[in-house]
């Protein structure tokens, strides 16, 4: 999905996004509710990396490579229990998307010089979510 959006001051940007999705089990122990016991989740995860067009490929960023850079970091949480590996926790949806989002902002800052993560939404299985933005 491409789309154009407004930025402060009238000037445009474009922003490439794409959606995953990844399957996990945690637990909140301090929590007061069932979710004190460990649970899964399919997470669906949306990443936007907002961004100029390469005027050679005519894209902000290939999304095979979006796939492959966000794979990486999924591969470390997709049918794992979170607990162990969501620091600072617990893994809350809002913890965890913090956590994404240091992995992928280091690697698009890192080694694709004009991109930046521009925003990411956390669904934890079919109702809540959470959001990450930059801010302007």
């Amino acid at each position: 999905m491409q789309f154009i959006t407004k930025q402060k001051g009238g000037q445009e940007m474009l922003v490439l996004g794409k959606k995953f999705n990844f399957d996990y089990a945690h637990f909140l122990p301090e929590y007061e509710g069932k979710c004190v016991r460990i649970h899964g989740h399919t997470g669906t995860l949306f990443v936007e990396i907002e961004g100029e067009i390469n005027p050679k490929t005519g894209m902000i960023m290939d999304y095979k490579r979006l796939t492959e850079i966000v794979n990486k970091i999924l591969d470390n949480i997709d049918h794992y229990l979170l607990n162990p590996i969501i620091t600072p926790g617990p893994p809350t949806c809002e913890n965890t998307i913090i956590w994404i989002k240091e992995k992928l902002e280091d690697d698009i800052t890192r080694n694709h010089p004009g991109c930046k993560l521009h925003r990411l939404e956390l669904h934890e299985g079919l109702g809540g979510y959470c959001v990450w933005k930059k801010t302007l």
